[in-house]
């Protein structure tokens, strides 16, 4: 295997249209004992999404968090941004989990393909964000908070959508397009826009502090000389001055209050923010060009993220439709003796055109669909053998056989 064959393919994709053909073929089959099918098919068969690292940052959950995966994922966290099974706000240490498929051979060794339903997919890379508080598995906070992650990206293509990763019955993962997550950038938590143009306020330093000032001074007020009684706020010594406030309308002032004092406070650490997202994506940047130096010295890149907030934690990807006409290629498996081989499991990769998929072939024999004159490897593994690779051109349709 060459070594230069594994290359950083993070703003692409890997998937591969793949299926076992079964039909009945004159040529003589593997016999192997019964212990041995059972072993190479459990081999075969079993999900190796645990074989990826796994990168744990403990975390508090009061606070804003940028951590920098090794592969140079970014996730962002803000206080209050998950809730535990009974829907209460978490507080003190929580970890989180952080898993990155950002090379060819992450994802042959973890056995993802990037298909959304049988449809092959160009991605960006493949992640796990996962947050846990003593080993209780916990959720995003719908209402509080934030949950981000930046994915970098040789270049943007607008064609690229935001998808999450459901779990097969074989251990495998399906992508599902999620239609109403959209490019978000990571940002301070932002107090409501449509609650502060309600209040008649905006995000202006000096307009804020003018209307932070005078609804402190009345609030003050009421706290000192008036007594609330039933529905009204009324003097606490009696005077001249009758006035009275009706204790709804004290409390939208309270709300309000609360507002300005989370849009300044949002105003003034902005600044901070940018400044501290600028050192962290940079950082990531550097770890994600570790993977292919070439890359950064010969092009000169800036970096570049795709942006999102997280709705839920697990496996999510940002990919784009591989939309080019398919054409079926078929090859078979074959041993020294030139009978097939039972029990591998096949890998399509195509680094060129950042696609990869692979299923279990039982009968020797494959089938997949693939864009016609687009170069690919074929990778295949069986049992405990060293698997074997073979390039292609792309454009024969029957393949040559590949011998372990």
């Amino acid at each position: 295997m060459k070594k230069n064959s594994w290359i950083l393919f993070a703003p692409f994709a890997f998937a591969l249209a793949l299926s076992c053909k079964n039909a009945e073929n004159s040529q003589k089959t593997d016999t192997v004992d019964n212990e041995s099918i059972d072993t190479n098919t459990a081999l075969a068969k079993a999900s190796h999404l645990d074989s990826l690292e796994k990168q744990v940052f403990s975390v508090s959950a009061d606070s804003t968090h940028f951590l920098v995966g090794k592969q140079g994922g970014v996730i962002l966290v803000h206080p209050q941004s998950f809730i535990d099974e009974s829907g209460k706000p978490v507080q003190g240490k929580i970890d989180i989990e952080f898993r990155e498929v950002q090379e060819a051979k992450d994802f042959v060794k973890s056995r993802i393909s990037t298909v959304s339903d049988g449809k092959i997919l160009q991605t960006a890379g493949s992640y796990f964000v996962g947050a846990s508080q003593n080993g209780k598995a916990l959720q995003v906070n719908p209402k509080k908070g934030g949950l981000f992650v930046a994915i970098p990206a040789l270049k943007k293509d607008t064609a690229m959508r935001f998808f999450v990763g459901e779990k097969t019955a074989s251990g495998d993962i399906n992508w599902k397009l999620e239609t109403g997550t959209k490019e978000t950038k990571l940002d301070a938590p932002k107090p409501p826009m449509q609650e502060l143009a309600d209040l008649k306020l905006s995000l202006n330093d000096k307009l804020l502090a003018d209307e932070y000032n005078s609804t402190k001074d009345f609030l003050d007020g009421i706290a000192a000389d008036y007594v609330q009684k039933g529905n009204e706020y009324v003097m606490k010594v009696e005077s001249g001055n009758k006035s009275t406030f009706k204790a709804t309308f004290v409390e939208q002032i309270r709300r309000k209050y609360q507002m300005i004092a989370w849009a300044r406070d949002y105003v003034k650490g902005k600044e901070k923010f940018l400044q501290q997202k600028i050192s962290k994506l940079s950082a990531a940047w550097d770890n994600y060009n570790k993977l292919n130096q070439a890359w950064k010295v010969e092009n000169n890149l800036e970096p570049t993220f795709y942006e999102y907030q997280l709705q839920k934690t697990g496996w999510l990807n940002c990919d784009k439709f591989q939309n080019e006409p398919l054409i079926a290629f078929s090859g078979n498996i074959l041993n020294n003796k030139g009978s097939k081989i039972n029990y591998a499991r096949v890998h399509l990769v195509s680094e060129k055109e950042r696609i990869h998929l692979q299923q279990v072939c039982e009968s020797g024999s494959y089938r997949f669909n693939f864009p016609k004159n687009k170069p690919f490897k074929i990778m295949v593994f069986r049992g405990n053998d060293t698997p074997k690779e073979i390039e292609f051109d792309g454009k024969q349709t029957n393949l040559p056989d590949v011998k372990m």
